[in-house]
């Protein structure tokens, strides 16, 4: 027992290392998903079972009729027996019905017993194959967006990325418009690459619209130091990064 309990510490701080690093996003939010949605299965449990155990109540005792009518061949009614014969038997096959492959049970259901139970098997299919079940997804994925949507660690993360993302791509354009090969812009190769047409509606895309401001005024409130010239690895240059207003600096 005791081994057991360190085993589950040790799986903890798992877990806390895990949600620390920058490549393992993904399977924090996928465990921290199904810790939060702990609630959501359980009334999701209850849900289901209370349905399906009403509905196999109620079939038992229909189909118990063909299955002890003896004109009826052997072979079906022990067939229909396997799926419907008594109340755990049903309950399992409406839960199959439910999630699983409900063709073969439905089957038994309308060829030997009765046609009419067509309507039934559709109607099950529509209540709960589809939207019951569909409902319970959507709690779900509700959680998963939640868990995503408001922890620190993931945002930050996120944030990260998204910067060293706009680095990257600041270096190739940095590369492109560096005509002495210093890794470095002036302000006359600041201004030449700016008013390509294909660099301004990269930035737009970007979300930094170059026609809000001047060439020089941008520049200059990149330019931080005394040689009049800047490059990729400035702290300035998250300026351009989307969602920043220059305008404000």
């Amino acid at each position: 027992m005791l081994l057991r309990l360190a085993r589950l510490v040790k799986l903890f701080r798992l877990l806390r290392l895990i949600r620390k690093v920058k490549g393992f996003d993904s399977l924090y939010i996928m465990v921290t998903s199904i810790k939060a949605s702990f609630s959501a299965l359980l009334w999701s449990t209850v849900l289901l079972f209370a349905v399906l155990t009403t509905i196999a109540l109620v079939l038992t005792t229909l189909v118990e009729v063909y299955i002890n009518d003896e004109s009826n061949p052997i072979e079906r009614r022990m067939e229909v027996f396997a799926y419907y014969g008594t109340f755990t038997r049903c309950a399992l096959t409406l839960l199959e019905l439910t999630l699983a492959n409900w063709v073969p049970a439905s089957r038994v259901l309308t060829e030997y017993v009765s046609e009419y139970y067509t309507i039934f098997v559709l109607a099950f299919q529509a209540s709960m194959g589809f939207s019951v079940v569909k409902v319970i997804m959507g709690v779900f994925l509700q959680n998963t967006f939640a868990v995503a949507a408001n922890d620190d660690v993931i945002m930050m993360n996120a944030k990260d990325r998204a910067l060293q993302t706009h680095k990257q791509k600041m270096a190739v354009l940095f590369e492109a418009a560096d005509d002495n090969g210093d890794g470095r812009l002036d302000r006359q190769e600041f201004q030449d690459i700016l008013e390509d047409p294909i660099v301004a509606r990269w930035l737009s895309a970007m979300g930094f619209d170059t026609s809000v401001m001047g060439s020089d005024d941008i520049f200059d409130l990149l330019c931080t130091n005394d040689t009049g010239d800047i490059s990729a690895e400035d702290e300035r240059i998250e300026l351009l990064q989307p969602g920043q207003d220059c305008r404000r600096r």
